[in-house]
């Protein structure tokens, strides 16, 4: 294994000389005035499981001689790569780095994982620097050019169980480290929860033929998997938390990218619910890997909820479509394509309720897997145990024959495996000649999108951001293969493993395409039917519940359920005082209203306190855009200040009250008028210290205004 590390430079054109903190902390969504970087581990070693941590307690900062997992060789210097397009995404930018600084070619690599961003300090290049890790896989020598080339790539990667000591004392102060524990999720989550989700990984990428929400599925079982195997306690505030977080992200970004819509969706829902769950528990309770396992079991029941919902609104929608002509029609004419179990139910749902006498259903055979012909077959064998259904003729055509499929038809029905903000659908490769097909020969037929809400991906992603999932080129080779009319196919094979300059041979082999929205007629969802502005506001939605997750350490709840329960506390405690004292004495003194000022102070500190969480407050600040930090900063001031007026009230009430227990003692009252004014001016003090402790204006400011500090100030 080596490290190649590329740095891209973004250098910020015309910028002022002092760039204001507050536009550092606007995270990524201004020019960045640090460095961008990503970090490539490429990877020779065949089987990464067998280098997993000997230990479970290999979850420390400090990794044990004990624990270590095979880490790169020997110690290269970085590989400088300035980025010149601004445009170009972290991946891009570390293929062309390798191609640029290695003589690795990109067809004997394959991307291995991917981690997650991190911002370090780095001596070497002198401020802080925005890493993106990867790891990608050396697959094969056969495409270096000389034996020269062989060596040097010999010299520079070394295999997994050369271990370099002294590569350990660099994990825990070098960039390289970092980005490495980013990827190797084996070093934090220890060697059995680790095993479990590098498995699990393993089957989402393999599986190519279940659908969307099979895959999602099957990322909430994986996670469950490794949760249920963490030794860690579990709280929300400990490691156990954050290692679900870093396994749900892995599974969001290793699993099938093409399909994570789906995963990201579920695997966000699960997190809600485990943080929801932990939230209402008491002081005294404490939660079990068994609680765990019983709110995965009531999510997994969610999940399978959806697909009955989704074919009965289905089949309420086509119904009220049948019944515009005000008869039932003898004939309905279906087409679809590749294999989808929602789409299957919902033609089992039409034949069982549209009470036509004769049902054709015409299916794409779905190249280069024949998804479609599985579909039919799962069509044909619901039908043998419908005894009372109508006549259903099933029609299964090649994928170049859809325009003939198309003639006539009442519905194409499309599956989805992700839905953009705008309401565009990625499906199976052939949906968009459908698609086109349908509205040309039969333009009074709907074209129906069935899905749930949980394939929406998140905003800030558009068509061209998505990932194109471009498969192995064997596939489509195979069915060749399997014909005995196809001549020539060893030239074809010879020229795709032996390239040269002059000649080159492609197989692509995508599995989806995108159907804009302008040609789908209804989005058949869970909770009815949908619009594109629906879209929109899930996929907000879900890029907020990403970054709450995923980018940063989130103690908004604590702060928000703490703020409360505190108030909730203050309130019931003041209205059963004030409720005994004036059914005793049927009056109120002093000390009473002293507390019910302090009762609303104490509710103005706890709304400025929402105000801040609302806009930032127990998020990490380099999430937050400069508006969001200027109010967020605004609200923390004016909590401050009410925070001393409450307290300050409060001492004035139990100050009344204690000396209205002495009423004859002239000795006491002194005393107590002592204390109310020393108190007072304890107030009025800490109010003018808190409110002045930024210069004006921008008395708020205290993370760019010119402040003193009330500690640091004092002198020794």
């Amino acid at each position: 294994m080596a490290i190649f590390t590329s740095f891209e430079h973004e250098t910020a054109t015309q910028q002022p000389s002092r760039l204001k903190s507050v536009q550092i902390k606007d995270h990524l969504r201004q020019e960045p005035p640090y460095h961008r970087a990503v970090l490539c581990y490429i990877v020779r070693g065949a089987n990464i499981e067998q280098e997993l941590p000997k230990s479970p307690k290999a979850n420390s900062a400090q990794v044990r001689k004990s624990d270590r997992v095979a880490l790169p060789c020997g110690s290269l210097e970085p590989l400088l790569g300035v980025i010149e397009d601004n445009s170009s995404s972290p991946l891009d930018t570390a293929w062309k780095t390798i191609k640029k600084q290695t003589s690795i070619p990109p067809s004997s690599l394959s991307v291995l994982r991917y981690g997650k961003s991190f911002l370090s300090a780095t001596s070497s290049i002198g401020q802080k620097c925005l890493f993106y890790p990867f790891a990608f896989h050396l697959n094969t020598l056969s495409g270096l050019s000389t034996e020269v080339d062989k060596l040097r790539l010999d010299q520079s990667i070394c295999g997994w169980d050369n271990r370099d000591p002294n590569l350990y004392d660099l994990m825990d102060s070098h960039y390289y480290g970092q980005g490495l524990r980013k990827i190797w999720f084996e070093i934090d989550l220890g060697p059995t929860p680790g095993k479990m989700l590098a498995s699990g990984l393993k089957q989402l990428q393999h599986d190519h033929e279940s659908g969307a929400r099979k895959l999602a599925a099957v990322s909430v079982n994986i996670l469950r998997a490794v949760l249920v195997n963490l030794d860690d306690p579990i709280t929300l505030g400990g490691t156990w938390w954050q290692k679900a977080r870093i396994t749900a992200w892995h599974l969001w970004k290793n699993g099938r990218q093409s399909m994570d819509a789906a995963i990201l969706s579920f695997l966000l829902m699960t997190l809600t619910e485990i943080e929801t769950f932990l939230l209402t528990m008491g002081p005294e309770e404490t939660c079990d890997k068994l609680h765990i396992s019983e709110l995965f079991d009531r999510i997994q029941k969610k999940i399978r909820s959806y697909k009955l919902r989704l074919s009965y609104n289905f089949g309420s929608y086509a119904m009220s479509k049948i019944g515009r002509t005000g008869s039932i029609p003898k004939h309905l004419k279906i087409l679809t394509l590749s294999a989808s179990h929602t789409i299957r139910e919902c033609i089992a749902q039409l034949v069982r309720i549209s009470g036509a006498q004769l049902i054709e259903i015409c299916v794409l055979e779905s190249r280069p897997l024949f998804e479609g012909v599985s579909l039919a077959s799962s069509i044909l064998e619901y039908l043998e145990n419908e005894p009372n259904s109508p006549k259903v003729d099933v029609s299964i055509f090649t994928d170049a024959s859809v325009a003939l499929a198309a003639q006539g038809v009442d519905f194409l029905l499309l599956a989805a495996d992700r839905i953009a903000a705008d309401g565009s659908v990625s499906n199976k490769t052939g949906s968009l000649p459908a698609a086109l097909s349908v509205r040309h020969v039969s333009p009074s037929a709907d074209i129906i999108v069935v899905s749930e809400l949980d394939k929406v991906a998140m905003q800030s992603c558009d068509t061209e951001a998505h990932t194109m999932e471009n498969n192995e080129s064997s596939e489509v080779l195979d069915a060749w293969q399997q014909s005995e009319t196809v001549k020539g196919l060893g030239v074809i094979e010879q020229k795709i493993q032996k390239k040269s300059r002059q000649v080159t041979v492609n197989v692509p082999n995508v599995y989806f395409e995108w159907v804009p929205p302008t040609l789908i007629d209804a989005y058949i969802c869970e909770d009815g039917v949908k619009l594109p502005s629906d879209f929109q506001k899930r996929s907000q939605w879900i890029e907020e519940q990403c970054e709450r997750y995923f980018d940063h350490n989130f103690w908004t709840p604590a702060v928000n359920v703490l703020t409360w329960f505190l108030l909730v506390t203050a309130i019931l405690s003041v209205i059963t005082r004030l409720g005994t004292k004036y059914w005793i004495f049927r009056k109120f003194t002093e000390d009473d209203y002293f507390s019910i000022t302090s009762l609303v102070l104490c509710a103005a500190q706890s709304i400025a306190v929402s105000m801040a969480t609302a806009n930032g407050y127990g998020e990490h600040c380099n999430s937050l855009s400069s508006s969001h930090i200027e109010e967020m900063t605004k609200s923390q001031y004016s909590a401050n200040i009410l925070f001393i007026l409450s307290m300050c009230f409060s001492k004035l009430a139990l100050i009344s009250f204690i000396d209205s227990l002495t009423p004859a003692s002239t000795d006491d009252h002194r005393i107590a008028v002592g204390l109310k004014m020393f108190t007072l001016v304890w107030g009025v003090i800490g109010v003018i210290t808190s409110a002045f402790q930024c210069k004006p204006p921008r008395a708020w400011d205290y993370l760019d205004g010119k402040c003193f500090k009330i500690v640091g100030d004092i002198p020794s």
